[in-house]
């Protein structure tokens, strides 16, 4: 059993984990420079750089011009990559990894079904057999049984 004191330090471990799990989105965007002491304005700039940049680059630039035809390109990219997978045999599964690292699983799912809606409308059904479905001979049935002629 855990003493108090043991159990207030598990949850400030776990509390240090989750701060980490959030800060790792924003490491990218953090000085090398130690902020204590502020040695210099210089510093200073650096440190709230960070901070617009965190901020500005994870939130605000997804919806930028840029960003949206950056992510319309690379769609584009991976539904022709897999139209090519889907219609031919020799094109394996992983020449789509590269395609799939730019993309969100949301993209990814919306690609392959459109990739197999536009090939399923340009490749062209079989010619259907005259009265072969069900729902026409339960009907002629039905009719028949009233006594009327159903046969063309």
């Amino acid at each position: 059993c855990l003493s108090h004191t043991q159990f207030r330090d598990l949850v400030k471990l776990f509390q240090s984990w989750e701060r980490m799990k959030i800060n790792d989105q924003y490491k990218k965007f953090r000085p090398l420079l130690p902020l204590n002491p502020p040695t210099s304005k210089i510093v200073v700039r650096q440190w709230w750089m960070y901070a617009i940049n965190g901020i500005r680059e994870t939130h605000c630039k997804k919806w930028s011009p840029d960003y949206i035809g950056q992510h319309w390109r690379s769609f584009r990219r991976y539904l022709d990559q897999y139209q090519k997978y889907l219609s031919d045999s020799t094109v394996s599964e992983s020449s789509l990894d590269g395609f799939e690292a730019d993309l969100s699983a949301a993209s990814i799912c919306i690609a392959r079904v459109e990739a197999e809606r536009q090939l399923n409308a340009t490749t062209p059904d079989p010619p259907a057999e005259k009265n072969n479905s069900i729902i026409s001979t339960v009907s002629n049935t039905v009719w028949s049984w009233l006594g009327y002629d159903t046969s063309p």
